[in-house]
């Protein structure tokens, strides 16, 4: 196998070049999480998965409890399948929660704090209330509780890692939060050991030609248990060396088509986003304008699964503008494939594109 072949397996199984489900939740669940902190970029990316899919579709997804919008992986905003998101926060919280302590040190949001908090959130949130971040912080500072200076980050971040709130549909364009219980109900407990193998299958199943480091990366676990979940699905997954480097991927491989495309992938994909070492997919003198020093990550336009350009697109009144920005000249065949894919993102916004 070699590199070409890498990117277009990849693209395969990141469900980019073949859109196999008709469900939002499928998605999601087969990459175990979606990085959702930019959510129109993340709307997007789901629905480019998905046949004939529409930003509208996605909320509806959102809205019939099939996918929910939580803090997650890295201590960052992911969408996750209803199904998973109780086994994965039972998975992830603890590390977490200890990688924070420091700042809820600093920020004063000792246990008694923290309890009081939740209370008062629990209290306001019951029987199925949806409320603002501000409308809770409101609620807080009534109670005594300060929320300034990062600390309603935290108390939101900490409330959704215990699984007490996630976010709930959208008031006009504001966010709001609910109680996690009442939205998706607990499911079945899984033991630690094998909740990480199964995240590492589902990271696997959903990026896979990919290293352990990746999934390191990409989990926020360190190697040695890293290491520990990979051999626990080694009976389906296994490891081959592909440009001098070791990539696991799944013992039966799928039949994937190596065929001319050109994708416009959102910010923060996970096509991206997924692996800790991107060079197999972007050039490295490329890198600085897909990923800035600050962790932000631009829409790529993908072509044959090496990123070839970023681009923007601008919400007009009747009309979704979509400029590109090609590093290198591409073919009359690309610029096709380009104006296809452009109408393809106009049709999910449910409306007219211009390509400028």
């Amino acid at each position: 196998m070699t590199i070409s072949d890498l990117k277009y397996l990849r693209l395969h199984n990141q469900l980019i070049s073949q859109q196999p489900y008709a469900n939002a939740g499928h998605v999601v669940a087969t990459f175990g999480a979606m990085q959702a902190q930019d959510y129109a970029a993340a709307k997007w990316a789901i629905g480019l998965r998905l046949p004939d899919a529409t930003d509208e579709d996605i909320e509806t997804a959102i809205a019939q409890k099939t996918i929910v919008r939580t803090w997650a992986l890295r201590g960052t905003l992911h969408f996750l399948a209803a199904t998973d998101i109780h086994w994965i926060l039972s998975l992830i919280a603890p590390r977490l929660n200890t990688l924070h302590a420091s700042h809820y040190k600093r920020l004063g949001l000792d246990k008694p704090i923290l309890s009081k908090s939740f209370s008062a959130i629990e209290k306001a949130l019951l029987n199925g209330k949806q409320l603002t971040r501000t409308e809770l912080a409101v609620i807080l500072n009534k109670k005594g509780i300060a929320t300034n200076d990062l600390r309603m980050n935290f108390i939101l971040l900490r409330a959704s890692l215990d699984k007490l709130i996630c976010f709930g549909e959208r008031n006009g364009k504001q966010f709001t939060h609910t109680l996690l219980d009442e939205w998706v109900p607990p499911s079945k407990a899984i033991k630690n050991e094998e909740a990480l193998a199964l995240l590492a299958e589902r990271y696997l199943s959903g990026h896979a030609p990919a290293c352990i480091k990746d999934f390191v990366w990409w989990s926020g676990f360190p190697l040695t248990e890293a290491k520990a979940a990979f051999a626990m699905v080694d009976d389906k997954f296994e490891e081959k060396t592909i440009g001098g480097n070791v990539y696991w991927l799944t013992k039966k491989l799928s039949d994937f088509k190596k065929k001319p495309s050109l994708y416009l992938l959102p910010a923060f994909d996970e096509y991206l986003m997924g692996y800790a070492d991107r060079t197999t997919i972007v050039d490295e003198k490329y890198i600085k304008y897909i990923a800035t020093s600050n962790g932000i990550f631009n829409p790529t336009i993908v072509v044959n699964g090496q990123v070839e350009g970023n681009w923007k697109r601008t919400l007009k009144k009747d009309v979704v503008v979509i400029e590109p920005n090609i590093f290198e000249a591409i073919s009359k065949s690309n610029q096709s494939f380009l104006k296809t894919t452009a109408k393809r993102f106009g049709n999910f916004l449910n409306a007219p594109f211009k390509l400028v």
